[in-house]
């Protein structure tokens, strides 16, 4: 699949990208994974590939370690597939909401990121 992750506050740190699927029972369970990408964030947005094992039904989730230091704090950005609804109170959407179809050729899907601002969680620029 191809990830199209939008929105990155600076061009700088690393982004990951976390594929879950398919199915709902192990999303966002870190050995729910079935693929996964890491690599340094070299723009405002990039196209990330992630293979897949078969067709079938997943989820993306991506976080954007932007002071680099391996943990997820409030400087962090994040996202999921189909841009699910999202809050302080409630960071993890269910995997129906993210979820999505892909079949035997390359399926792609776009993230925006969301960085914490004051008492709520919105894209960089607003």
């Amino acid at each position: 699949m191809l990830v199209h992750v939008a929105g990155f506050k600076q061009a700088r740190g690393k982004v990951k990208v976390s594929v879950y699927g398919p199915g709902s029972d192990r999303w966002l369970a870190k050995d729910g994974r079935v693929g996964r990408a890491k690599m340094p964030v070299t723009a405002k947005s990039m196209d990330i590939c992630v293979p897949v094992p078969a067709p079938g039904r997943y989820a993306v989730a991506v976080h954007h370690d932007l002071n680099t230091n391996g943990e997820r704090d409030r400087h962090d950005g994040g996202g999921y597939s189909r841009n699910p609804k999202v809050s302080l109170l409630n960071p993890k959407p269910a995997f129906s909401k993210a979820a999505f179809q892909v079949g035997n050729g390359p399926a792609r899907v776009g993230v925006t990121l969301l960085y914490v601002k004051g008492l709520g969680v919105s894209p960089a620029g607003i």
